[in-house]
């Protein structure tokens, strides 16, 4: 099996952030050119359930995958398994999961967040859940063994498919939710034809069929538990917010949620870019030094980029007019770049000490914590109560993830002290005992 080490130079970390900046640009851009494409046809009422959709999805595609995704690259580069055995065990779990969790998702929406078709909700589920997951994992194995770039330029032409077919509805006066959800579920559907093949060929076999490993069900439990408390933190206002009847509110939250994750943007691909690595056991590299002087980066960037999303907010109104009470939203949730940038790059840190299961304890419990504001607070205050909720419980994630990476890393740095002594003396004693023998 040919399998890269993660880049450890400054220019391989550089070009990977950049191809993750190119494919999260692109894939930010399909979801935006949606959002306010269908803005109009979908009305703010019809926004807001369509945004209502989504966040119901987004803690079951935690599962389907970010953590089938993350436990792909554990397996192949950490562990070093086979890749053939690996990627279908994979695939095939995320086939079973993602087929029921479009039918939960699609009973969740149309029993609980009125506004949007039938037909729609199923076409969107499955293509999330089962279609585009598979399209998801399928290049994390790429990711995992020919490196980041390859499996950049396949997430990519994904993105550019989708955004193909949202342009032409909208070209051709047919842009209306129904159809956008039917031809991107034809055309996903053929792209991840074209992937399994393209996978099969690279691995020198068929990667689909294959019976399902516990070893690999119990990695993508764990690391799907942690994603879909990030996901309940992410999305759970979203969801709150028509939920509660907060519909006019919903949509225009959603557009200003959609501006400030435009920001997030750069930092997203700095993490993507750099997760691989956090797992790489060889490096002399502490986690604490690489969590930090990135998160410096972070922090850095976020401080800009909120000041100018803070003095740009007014434009909003003027490029689409229904959403009058949006920038007011964007200057509440600028904090949110600085918070959470900063936040994820202690918590790949845990990851890189081995402490995978406690970091999966602060996203569970964080998103249980950030739940109960949602709770209290929506209800009754609309989209301030939903800003004061996700900025607490970035704040608390941000604050409990470093304290444990500063503790925990002086642990492993005290034990690995200790270690080399302990090695050193018994060096110095074998030294002895030969030299007394030769007397």
């Amino acid at each position: 099996m040919r399998q890269r080490n993660p880049a450890s130079n400054s220019s391989g970390m550089a070009r990977d952030t950049v191809w993750s900046l190119a494919n999260e640009g692109f894939m930010f851009l399909s979801m935006t050119l949606a959002f306010f494409l269908l803005s109009t046809p979908l009305g703010r009422v019809g926004l807001g359930a369509y945004t209502g959709l989504f966040g119901v999805i987004g803690p079951l595609t935690a599962v389907t995958n970010g953590g089938a995704a993350l436990s792909m690259l554990q397996h192949l580069v950490q562990l070093r398994e086979k890749p053939l055995m690996t990627i279908r065990s994979i695939i095939a779990t995320v086939l079973v999961l993602g087929v029921a969790f479009a039918a939960l998702a699609s009973t969740i929406t149309l029993l609980w967040i009125p506004g949007i078709a039938a037909a729609a909700v199923i076409l969107i589920s499955v293509n999330e859940l089962v279609i585009g997951a598979t399209n998801y994992v399928l290049t994390a194995s790429v990711q995992a063994i020919d490196g980041f770039v390859p499996s950049a330029r396949l997430r990519i032409g994904s993105n550019l498919l989708r955004i193909t077919v949202l342009v032409s509805l909208w070209a051709f006066g047919q842009l209306t939710l129904v159809p956008y959800a039917l031809l991107t579920f034809v055309v996903a559907g053929a792209y991840t034809v074209f992937l399994i093949r393209h996978v099969g060929r690279l691995r020198g076999g068929r990667i689909v069929g294959g019976p399902i490993h516990r070893i690999h069900l119990r990695s993508i439990a764990t690391y799907s538990s942690g994603l879909t408390g990030m996901a309940i933190q992410n999305d759970g206002d979203k969801i709150a917010m028509p939920m509660y009847g907060w519909r006019d509110d919903a949509g225009r939250y959603g557009a200003a949620y959609r501006l400030v994750q435009m920001g997030l943007m750069p930092v997203t691909a700095l993490v993507g870019a750099t997760h691989v690595s956090f797992l790489d056991t060889e490096s002399e590299v502490s986690q604490l030094h690489r969590a930090r002087k990135l998160a410096i980066v972070s922090i850095v960037y976020g401080a800009f980029v909120g000041v100018v999303l803070w003095v740009a907010a007014p434009l909003v109104p003027k490029i689409l007019s229904e959403f009058d009470h949006t920038p007011t939203m964007i200057r509440w949730l600028c904090p949110l770049i600085l918070l959470r940038g900063t936040g994820t790059f202690a918590m790949n840190g845990l990851l890189g000490l081995g402490y995978n299961k406690l970091r999966t304890w602060l996203l569970v419990g964080n998103a249980a914590f950030a739940a109960l504001l949602y709770g209290l607070l929506v209800w009754h205050h609309s989209w301030k109560g939903a800003v004061a909720a996700t900025l607490s419980s970035e704040v608390t994630l941000m604050v409990a993830a470093w304290s444990c990476l500063f503790v925990l890393q002086r642990r492993h740095d005290s034990r690995r002290s200790t270690d080399d002594s302990l090695l050193a003396h018994d060096l110095r004693q074998a030294e002895s005992d030969v030299m007394y023998g030769e007397h």
